[in-house]
């Protein structure tokens, strides 16, 4: 009866009849009989075992490790992951057999390492989210670009026990960027006197950031000082970078950003690339000569060939919104610009959809937020649906790349209302049109006064200085 109830087991437990006894060949009837049977077993008789069963191991509480560094000679971070005793060709496996929904891996040396680890499952997420593959792995360091050290620190706090070892470079990154406002760049001294406490903080952010050769989007309310920010940024970098920067802005905001270059930063010598195609070829033959080029949206349209060969300290692009398509000729003309850094100055990052954003940050540093169609993948259609971890996990991204800053929370610091007055230049087809309708309406209001006298002809002048204003 007794020999019954053993062999009654042993059938439950997967083993099977062979030429010289009982035998198991499957894994997960093995790793169920190393884990939970073996003790059914010896609550019933005296069991033995063979050298080679005693040597399976069942890694219940590995101790896992992880090092962060930044290597300030290739600007890089290096990265690590091990798991004490476990050789690091086996991390590929490891991980590609937690997404297959295992319980458990069995190693090379027949012993098991169990899958169910918060721990384990957190890693996995990070190393997804960081898009490192899983060959890699196997690596003694994972090489990783600087603009993902704020979401690993993030991601790291929320390891739980795995042992964590962060260099003081890589601390250093991370607080340098959080708290740009504790970093030691100097306002140049003839914007000291203007500039306002978060209009200093924004400097600092843009030097920090251009500091590690990342990118950023300024996104202050409406009124704030994003130019103002902006040249106090290229003023402090000329003598350093001794290229010129360029600004690409609306076509009615190129004359605007020259008056507030002079207004603020006179010793700037600027460059505005406008008119007709001869007239720009000459502009960009003397580019080298100025410290900030100017020009719009569709005129870069028109010469980003011409630009091919030009390299560029910053470019700042202005009313960022303008690239919101990515597939837009705006867009794919702008991230061929060739620079030593890439800046973004818009009040509304996003107006319709998340793509928006991504096409921004691919501009500001292509591969941060994936390509297109994964960004579609992991945030955009997941958020839309509601998924919320989506949102966090895309909010840990973008979040240390993003300075928005509202009237309301600066209040203190602004001044009276100030009036500025944008000087606009009209393009020779709206030149035409202007004189063409300026003619045609001389004529009639004339007719008109004569007609009915001037008290009676007001709202026809009205009504024409107002088409001409549109034009």
């Amino acid at each position: 009866e007794k020999e019954k109830e053993i062999l009654d087991l042993a059938a439950s437990c997967g083993f099977k009849e062979g030429e010289d006894g009982l035998y198991m060949d499957d894994d997960d009837r093995i790793y169920e009989l190393v884990c939970i049977n073996v003790q059914k077993f010896q609550n019933l008789c005296d069991v033995f075992y063979s050298e080679s069963f005693k040597n399976i191991k069942i890694y219940n509480s590995p101790s896992y490790r992880t090092s962060i560094r930044f290597n300030e000679d290739t600007d890089l971070l290096e990265f690590d992951f091990s798991i004490d005793g476990i050789d690091k060709d086996s991390l590929p496996q490891i991980f590609a057999s937690l997404k297959r929904k295992k319980k458990y891996y069995r190693l090379p040396d027949g012993s098991f390492i169990p899958l169910k680890s918060e721990e384990l499952d957190n890693v996995s997420d990070m190393i997804e989210s960081l898009n490192i593959k899983e060959d890699s792995l196997k690596k003694k360091v994972i090489n990783l670009p600087v603009f993902r050290a704020m979401y690993m620190d993030d991601k790291l706090n929320e390891l739980g026990s795995v042992h964590i070892e962060r260099s003081k470079s890589f601390s250093k990154v991370v607080s340098n960027i959080k708290e740009p406002e504790n970093m030691e760049f100097d306002v140049p001294e003839s914007l000291k006197p203007i500039m306002r406490g978060y209009q200093v903080t924004g400097f600092k952010w843009l030097r920090t950031l251009a500091a590690y050769r990342l990118g950023g989007i300024l996104a202050d309310d409406m009124g704030l000082g994003k130019t103002l920010q902006a040249i106090s940024f290229i003023l402090s970098v000329k003598d350093s970078v001794r290229i010129p920067s360029i600004v690409i802005c609306p076509t009615s905001l190129i004359y605007n950003w020259e008056s507030e270059i002079k207004k603020f930063a006179p010793s700037l010598k600027t460059l505005i690339i406008s008119g007709n195609k001869s007239e720009r070829e000459n502009m960009m033959r003397r580019i080298n000569d100025a410290d900030v080029a100017i020009t719009s949206y569709p005129l870069i349209r028109r010469d980003i060939i011409s630009y091919k060969n030009i390299r560029f300290g910053y470019c700042f692009l202005d009313e960022a919104q303008y690239i919101k398509n990515p597939n837009s000729i705006n867009a794919k003309s702008v991230k061929a610009i060739n620079a030593q850094g890439y800046f973004a100055l818009t009040g509304t990052p996003i107006e319709n959809n998340l793509t928006e954003l991504w096409s921004i940050f691919d501009f500001l540093m292509p591969g941060y937020l994936l390509s297109h169609k994964k960004f579609l993948e992991k945030f955009e259609r997941p958020i839309m649906n509601g998924n919320k971890d989506a949102l966090t996990d895309l909010n840990s991204h973008i979040k240390p790349f993003i300075l928005r800053r509202l009237k309301r929370d600066v209040l203190k610091e602004l001044p009276p209302k100030i009036e500025s007055v944008v000087t606009a230049e009209l393009t020779d087809a709206q030149k035409i049109i202007y004189l063409a309708y300026l003619q045609n309406i001389k004529g009639e209001i004339q007719k008109e006064i004569q007609t009915r006298g001037f008290e009676k002809s007001q709202i026809m002048i009205l009504a024409g200085l107002t088409r001409l204003r549109q034009i």
